[in-house]
């Protein structure tokens, strides 16, 4: 409620509005009087007494219309008109005023007859901005160039036929992976430079033993890493893949971009900027929406530090995290597109003239289906007349929940179109103007409770039913207005989406680390799979896929290769420090990948103090043969 008038106190005149009238008996008797659904209807009366309750300023009112009852408001809820005329006694005894009333009632029936006159002027029923009440019967969509298609297409060769690992690989910003592999091993040369640069093979088969991961959870990450017959064992042995330290050793030194303290100062979200405008450029190449376009709310969740623009949402099943403002299709439930909020790098459209930052936010979101005549679905977080007008400027029709705060978004009708629904379950109240961006409609529907929309398309026929049950306990069957059925059988595509992504095994659960970065590295890149034989043969095939390029890669010829009688990478006897005889030694290779190493007293001659078992240094060798491969090939 907007704050009490200064001069507001006992014995002072007031009005009230109709909502305000909390006692049955006035109401009834104020309702033979005047039609309870004229808009800004109110009463005028005098304050007679102030007290509080619980922290709350109470005025007792004594309205013109029913003096025989006195009223207890919220200060909040009574506009000052003015002090009391002179002459008329001060009194805050009711039995009193009543006499006062019942005498002069007749004398000054000419005085509230014309009191009532001004109050019909008021209450002047021919709207002056523009919205006139009535229901709409066309949809503008089939005026105009509407998207008719509701299914989503996918650009993929041959869909039809493709296998899981087909479209897994589909969906993977490739080009953009190669960036990252260039920027992370920038970065782990500066921090270590023993370091092995990473491949785009590595990095995959990385990314397959990731997926492999979720099929079958396991609290030890070093357990897959052993294999055995045993019940707590795995099947399979990532060490034939990669050992255990390199895979860590990825995880750790993975990077989006190169660290900069400049580029942190001007934008804290600069690690993972470019890979948000990858994954927006690359699905919009991938899968053509359907009619539909939902946009809401995603929470990347996080409990650590660090985060820039971390953010509470208490109503989230998740509320804690980083929040962005996403866009996803109705058929596939695929989110498109993805934008960060709370950031303060401008971003494109923030500059427009009159143009708010959560309208610049879902222009960018809309940006590649500029003039495409889809519907956007959105809720009452986005919802408002000028959000609207927006769309429809773009070509895009729209139809979003609106809510009232303290007040209604810029806009939207003087009439109170909530106050207007009567009470039974199914009612709604409709209003509807012809703006310079198009027709645009408002409407106010009784479900459980009301709720307002404001849309560009649609119609206020009754449609789809709903089933629910009522107060009483039985059921209530009632039927929506059409806009109102479409936008409620539409609205939860984002939602699909995070559900699977957070009640699903994901890479959420695989990747442990104290960089939020690689938290949003899963969010964006997630893979989540309900159904499991798509899983199981996913994860199998992509190990061999990663598995195949990494041998193409290491195929070399007998004329590049290191042979083992290079003395600088001979298996030989360690020599003892200061003269000693070298006491016998775990393989540190063997110790590194998880696996219980034998005890030797070799090694290779070009690190003579590192233990290292005969198949650990066949292994070397064969890590040296492909490096000096590539070194030949580069010259």
């Amino acid at each position: 409620m907007p704050p009490a008038h200064p001069n507001l106190d006992v014995n002072v005149l007031v009005s009230m509005s109709k909502r305000f009238v909390n006692n049955v008996d006035a109401k009834t008797i104020l309702r033979t009087k005047y039609d309870w659904n004229t808009p800004r209807l109110n009463f005028k009366g005098r304050t007679i007494g102030r007290s509080e309750v619980n922290n709350h300023v109470m005025y007792e009112v004594i309205l013109d219309e029913v003096p025989g009852i006195r009223l207890t408001v919220k200060q909040g809820s009574l506009k000052y008109l003015g002090p009391l005329e002179t002459g008329v006694p001060v009194t805050t005894d009711p039995t009193e005023v009543f006499t006062i009333f019942e005498e002069t009632e007749d004398l000054l029936e000419d005085a509230i007859q014309e009191d009532e006159d001004d109050e019909e002027l008021e209450v002047d029923l021919t709207p002056t901005d523009g919205w006139t009440n009535g229901e709409v019967f066309v949809d503008s969509r089939l005026c105009g160039e509407s998207y008719q298609q509701s299914n989503a297409k996918l650009n993929l060769a041959n869909s039809r036929n493709a296998t899981p690992l087909d479209y897994f690989l589909f969906f993977l910003p490739h080009d953009h992976f190669q960036s990252i592999i260039n920027n992370t091993n920038l970065s782990a040369r500066n921090i270590d430079s023993s370091w092995k640069d990473l491949t785009y093979q590595e990095y995959m088969m990385w990314i397959a033993l990731l997926t492999v991961m979720t099929v079958i959870r396991h609290s030890d990450r070093k357990a897959y890493w052993r294999q055995g017959s045993s019940h707590f064992l795995m099947n399979i042995n990532f060490s034939e893949y990669m050992s255990y330290k390199r895979f860590n050793d990825i995880m750790h030194m993975h990077v989006f971009e190169i660290y900069s303290f400049e580029k942190q100062q001007l934008d804290p979200l600069y690690q993972i900027r470019s890979t948000i405008e990858a994954f927006n450029d690359h699905m919009a190449k991938c899968l053509i929406p359907g009619k539909y376009l939902v946009i809401d709310e995603s929470m990347n969740q996080w409990l650590g530090t660090g985060m820039p623009n971390l953010k509470k949402v208490p109503r989230k099943p998740h509320p804690i995290g980083q929040e962005f403002k996403t866009l996803a299709d109705h058929h596939t439930f695929c989110i498109l597109q993805m934008d960060t909020v709370s950031d303060p790098k401008p971003k494109e459209y923030d500059d427009d003239p009159g143009m708010r930052k959560l309208t610049a936010t879902i222009k960018r979101l809309v940006k590649p289906w500029f003039g495409s005549g889809r519907t956007v679905i959105a809720d009452s977080w986005f919802g408002s007349p000028d959000m609207t007008a927006m769309l429809s400027d773009l070509v895009l029709y729209s139809i979003m929940q609106v809510t009232k705060l303290r007040y209604w978004p810029r806009g939207m009708p003087t009439t109170d179109i909530v106050e207007q629904v009567e009470e039974a379950h199914g009612s709604f109240y409709t209003m509807k103007k012809d703006s310079s961006s198009g027709k645009i409609f408002t409407c106010a529907y009784r479900d459980k409770k009301v709720k307002a929309f404001i849309s560009s398309c649609g119609t206020t026929r009754l449609a789809g039913q709903r089933t629910f049950v009522g107060s009483g306990g039985n059921q209530v069957t009632i039927q929506r207005p059409a806009a109102v059925d479409e936008y409620e059988t539409h609205k939860s595509s984002v939602d699909a989406a995070n559900n699977l992504r957070d009640n699903l095994i994901s890479y959420h659960d695989i990747i442990s680390t104290e960089r939020w970065e690689m938290r949003f590295f899963v969010f964006a890149n997630d893979g989540k799979m309900a159904h499991s034989s798509f899983k199981d043969t996913l994860a199998w095939t992509f190990l061999k896929h990663c598995k195949e390029l990494t041998l193409q890669t290491e195929t070399i010829s007998d004329d590049q290769r290191i042979f083992r009688s290079n003395l600088n990478h001979a298996h030989v006897s360690m020599t003892g420090m200061n003269g000693r005889k070298r006491v016998r030694l775990a393989c540190k290779s063997c110790s590194s990948s998880g696996v219980s190493g034998t005890r030797i007293e070799k090694s290779c001659s070009c690190s003579p103090l590192i233990p290292m078992c005969q198949t650990c240094h066949n292994n070397h060798l064969h890590d040296i043969w492909a490096l000096q491969a590539r070194l030949n090939n580069s010259l």
